[in-house]
């Protein structure tokens, strides 16, 4: 899922540097918006891509405050549950709509043999209670019908590494159709308590409290103090001083801050207040 993401780091830790990567990865690969990374027949598990970019797209949307990728997370989920030119769902007992749903996916549980060496092909019935309702199954997208054959675990098994992103993607889409307030977040006063951030580099410290940052420690002469926006955008810039400088952010919101020296270059994401 997203290949070399959890190998990867973005170079300044910005939304444009993510989004840029995820892209090249899955817009790029896209047909009609839906992810198609992987989209041979059977063995190529073809719902990997839109399930893992949908969910990927929502982690990186929740983490930066960001809404501009919430149409096509949804529209790759829809996908994978029968909105598509087949009107064929991948998830086992999804039929909204007329959706053509799995309902011969591969794994023991479902058949109660846990015989390794038997095929699950045997025409046992599973008991009602082992449906694997909602699991999705690893799909082929170049034929219009499921194949009924258990055995073929290439387009029919339940992996945990497609089901995970798709849970996920719903939980991000179902935050944004219908939050839920927890008990007793009503109560809480509509002040906020800015509790100080710190974050240390080398030869500085960096601390925020609110809108103010002070940079303390600074053994360079001076430093340059560029503040971004989510979309990589250059909104303020500061000149910081030897020793001890403090700075009040204009701009508020998800932020970073990029401060160089003569010796050094450190980015800090930071929430204006």
């Amino acid at each position: 899922m997203g290949e070399g993401v959890f190998h990867w780091a973005p170079s300044s830790g910005s939304f444009y540097d993510a989004e840029q990567f995820l892209d090249n990865i899955y817009k790029k690969k896209a047909k009609n918006d839906i992810f198609m990374g992987e989209t041979g027949g059977g063995g190529s598990f073809s719902v990997r891509s839109p399930a893992g970019g949908a969910f990927l797209y929502a982690l990186m949307s929740n983490f930066y405050g960001e809404t501009k990728f919430d149409d096509i997370i949804e529209k790759n989920v829809a996908y994978l549950l029968g909105d598509n030119s087949n009107k064929k769902s991948y998830v086992v007992g999804f039929t909204k709509n007329g959706a053509n749903a799995p309902k011969s996916p591969h794994h023991r549980g479902y058949y109660g043999n846990e015989d390794t060496g038997r095929e699950v092909d045997s025409g046992l019935q599973p008991p009602e209670k082992n449906k694997l309702l909602g699991g999705l199954i690893a799909g082929d997208f170049n034929s219009g019908s499921h194949n009924g054959t258990v055995s073929a675990w290439n387009v029919n098994e339940v992996c945990v590494d497609m089901n995970a992103p798709l849970v996920g993607a719903l939980g991000y889409i179902l935050s944004k159709k219908a939050p839920v307030t927890m008990p007793g977040e009503e109560e809480k006063p509509d002040t906020v308590d800015v509790v100080p951030v710190v974050a240390k580099a080398p030869d500085f410290s960096l601390v925020q409290n609110g809108s103010t940052i002070t940079l303390s420690g600074m053994d360079a002469p001076a430093c340059d103090v560029q503040v971004f926006d989510l979309a990589g955008k250059m909104v303020e810039q500061f000149k910081g001083l030897q020793g001890k400088t403090m700075l009040s952010l204009r701009a508020k919101g998800m932020l970073q801050v990029r401060v160089i020296s003569a010796k050094s270059r450190h980015t800090f994401m930071v929430k204006s207040l």
